[in-house]
């Protein structure tokens, strides 16, 4: 071991003192030669030939300088500086090549790691909740219905509960907002209604209390840690005391009392959850501001029906339980809720999925598509920067040929080459992800809502072991072939290639061959795949949507829950539309609860009846998508009436009297009256819509409806005044460029008393 130790000790010497040691070994052999000539010289020779003789004698120079060098320092280290210093040489004489090398294999680069950066966020990072490979999201499927739902009805999640082993705790959970008022100023929480074992899923820190079966009936919630902070100044008393929230409550007006059994010591997120259904956005916050409890009733534990489904499942595997074993264990429940509820279950189908799945939703597919195009491109670069290596092996095969006939292994020429390609790798992968990097903050702000995940997306460390992993194989692929085709070729041929201008032989324009080929065809593949995508935007973008969305313009207005009797939000809406219609640059304006084509809907439970329709069999239900709008909306978005009329003033008045009108989309008149004049008909909504009385008073064109697959349209619309809400979407249609109009019809809003 001191062996190794002194000889470590010594080449490090060596190499710190290199320019004296290689002084001292230049006098050294010159003073042998001298003394060699000198003999020569005592021999009768010339001092000309006595020199040459003692060179002959004494052997090649630079062969003993070399095996001594080797001897000492580290010669591997040296030989690399050399070929590092030999390839920024070659790149100073050759600035536009080299540009031009590093510009098309940091696009592949920057192009990959983006979506990679997307692919690590969604796929690949673990949640950030204790053993989260062990959470699944539990879907139930009704396959036979129109409108497909996933939520489990609280009579089924109970069900789940008490029967299923393969789980620690199984948790339902749905969406809230709550309001907190401090004199004129109001802010909008946005939390969830769970069952107690949330917590229990997720491993939620908390100080104070979680919920417990006591809780039932009481107004009580749990704070999240960056509200509690934000609005409550982190006040440790607040565990334990009250506070007044305005909770949607249709018996009455005002806040409600609530105690504080605990808060989050720590920030906690969730995946999207279903819409807010008011505002008609596609998602909350990624950051939950509270939670109430939801507990579920005794009638619906007895009877597990899939009626009123509206809890989001997840749960938490038993450890050494796979996700194969759940999945059969929950088929076993379905097909026993089935039997013993056949008209409630038929149909229903349970299905376990991994929560991280379940975050990235049906954007899993368009990632892994994404990821596949761009290696593609990478692929196309380096293919691209190969042929251009080869083209320039071509041109600097004098080079080569003086490198071989100077006696340099093919080892050392392959090197020198490799070390070329790995430089203009890294050069490309650092530019790579510095475009990378700004694509995703671009790119940020366009990301969908429902995953609030890609807003943590970035350049981290995983993504830098990814973009040095390509800049690696980068390297490879463009420097391989070049390398070894230069080694391969015979010095003195090269020589006479090039003194007698002899073109490369076939094998050099095979190789050419190849990369142009595999290049074309990566295209090729690459481009009708874009094709594909860019005439499945095309179609979309003339899917008919029903309206005319040209110089609309949209605006959410909210107001705080439970302050105002719907009276009061009719009458706030009415304003609203005069107010803005007013304006000298609006033509028409109206409200209506959510957004066109996108989430806002309400759907009923299943449990109306409309007359003159006999249902084909005793279990189906009907069900169906609510628009809530006030009169002028069809006017402002023109969406032809194809029977009747239009909402007018007068089927707002008496929120709660007799006269309550209906219109119903086309498809929906030819599906449940075919042939038959809908006007007049009659249908009710069930208890969810006070099993009101609703006559039709005109049929309108569809209108596409995007909050799920199966959707295809809004089916039914209820006047403002039936049924207002405390928040409304302005629809304005503008006499010129929508976008022009924004801070005035703000300004004209917030003016409304």
């Amino acid at each position: 071991m001191w062996v190794q130790v002194v000889d470590l000790v010594s080449r490090v010497r060596d190499l710190l003192t290199r320019r004296k040691t290689e002084r001292d070994l230049d006098a050294e052999i010159e003073m042998h030669l001298d003394l060699l000539t000198s003999k020569n010289i005592r021999r009768g020779m010339t001092t000309r030939e006595a020199r040459r003789v003692a060179r002959v004698e004494f052997g090649g120079v630079t062969q003993v300088q070399q095996t001594l060098r080797e001897q000492a320092g580290f010669p591997w280290l040296e030989s690399t500086v050399q070929d590092i210093g030999s390839a920024f040489r070659y790149f100073r004489r050759n600035r536009g090549f080299v540009a031009v090398a590093i510009v098309i294999l940091a696009l592949g680069i920057g192009a990959t790691t983006a979506v990679f950066s997307v692919s690590e966020t969604l796929l690949l990072r673990p949640l950030s909740y204790p053993a989260s490979d062990r959470l699944v999201a539990l879907r139930s499927v009704g396959t036979m219905s129109d409108y497909p739902s996933t939520r489990a009805a609280p009579g089924v999640l109970a069900d789940w509960q008490l029967n299923a082993t393969s789980f620690e705790a199984i948790a339902g959970y749905r969406w809230a907002t709550v309001d907190v008022i401090d004199g004129a100023q109001s802010d909008r929480l946005n939390g969830l209604l769970v069952t107690p074992e949330f917590f229990d899923v997720f491993g939620v820190p908390v100080r104070g209390r979680p919920f417990l079966a006591e809780d039932r009936g009481a107004d009580t919630l749990m704070l999240g840690s960056e509200v509690w902070r934000r609005r409550f100044n982190a006040d440790d008393a607040l565990v334990g005391s009250t506070v007044d929230l305005h909770i949607l409550d249709l018996s009455r007006v005002g806040p409600t009392r609530h105690t504080v059994l605990g808060v989050a010591t720590a920030p906690v997120r969730f995946p999207p959850i279903e819409a807010d259904f008011q505002l008609g956005v596609s998602t909350v916050t990624d950051t939950i501001d509270f939670w109430m409890p939801q507990f579920v009733s005794p009638t619906q534990l007895r009877e597990p029906s899939s009626r009123d489904s509206w809890f989001e499942v997840v749960a938490r595997l038993r450890p050494g339980v796979t996700l194969a074993e759940t999945q059969t264990e929950m088929d076993g429940i379905a097909r026993q809720q089935t039997e013993q509820y056949p008209e409630t279950n038929r149909g229903r189908e349970i299905r376990v999925v991994p929560l991280q799945m379940h975050m990235a939703g049906k954007s899993r597919n368009g990632v892994l598509l994404l990821s596949v195009g761009t290696a593609m491109l990478l692929l196309i670069a380096c293919a691209n920067v190969a042929t251009l290596l080869l083209a320039r092996g071509v041109a600097r095969r004098r080079e080569v040929a003086i490198r071989t006939a100077l006696g340099a292994a093919r080892w050392r020429i392959v090197r020198q080459f490799l070390m070329e390609a790995v430089i203009l790798a890294t050069c490309a992968g650092l530019l790579g992800v510095l475009l990378a990097a700004w694509a995703i903050s671009v790119a940020k702000p366009w990301m969908p809502q429902s995953l609030p995940a890609l807003q943590e997306m970035g350049i981290n460390v995983t993504v830098l072991v990814f973009a040095l992993t390509s800049a690696v194989f980068t390297a490879c692929i463009t420097g391989l072939a070049p390398a070894l085709r230069s080694a391969r070729a015979d010095g003195a041929r090269l020589t006479s290639m090039d003194g007698r201008g002899v073109t490369p032989g076939g094998s050099h324009s095979r190789l050419v061959g190849v990369l142009v080929s595999a290049e074309v065809a990566l295209t090729v593949v690459l481009l009708l795949g874009a094709g594909l995508l860019v005439q499945s935007a095309l179609r979309a973008s003339q899917v008919e949507t029903g309206f005319n969305p040209d110089n609309v313009l949209t605006m959410t207005v909210s107001l705080p829950l439970n302050k105002f009797g719907w009276d009061h939000h009719a009458v706030f809406a009415r304003e609203v539309i005069d107010a803005v219609r007013s304006l000298p640059s609006i033509r028409e304006a109206a409200v209506v609860q959510g957004v066109p084509m996108r989430a806002g809907s309400f759907q009923s439970d299943g449990a109306g009846t409309i007359e003159g329709y006999v249902p084909a069999t005793d279990t189906e239900e009907l069900t169906y998508r609510i628009r809530v709008v006030s009169p002028g909306y069809f006017a402002t978005l023109e969406i032809p009436i194809v029977a009747g009329r239009p909402f007018e003033a007068r089927d707002e008045e008496g929120a709660r009297g007799a006269a309550r009108s209906i219109l119903v989309s086309d498809s929906f008149a030819k599906r449940y009256w075919p042939g038959q004049d809908p006007l007049g008909r009659r249908m009710t909504f069930g208890e969810a819509y006070r099993n009101w009385m609703m006559t039709v008073v005109g049929v309108v064109g569809d209108v596409q409806y995007a909050g799920l697959e199966m959707d295809p349209t809004i089916d039914l619309y209820i006047p403002q005044g039936l049924f207002p809400q405390a928040a409304i979407t302005l629809i304005a249609r503008t006499r010129g460029d929508a976008l022009n109009e924004v801070s005035e019809v703000r300004e004209r809003i917030l003016a409304v008393d």
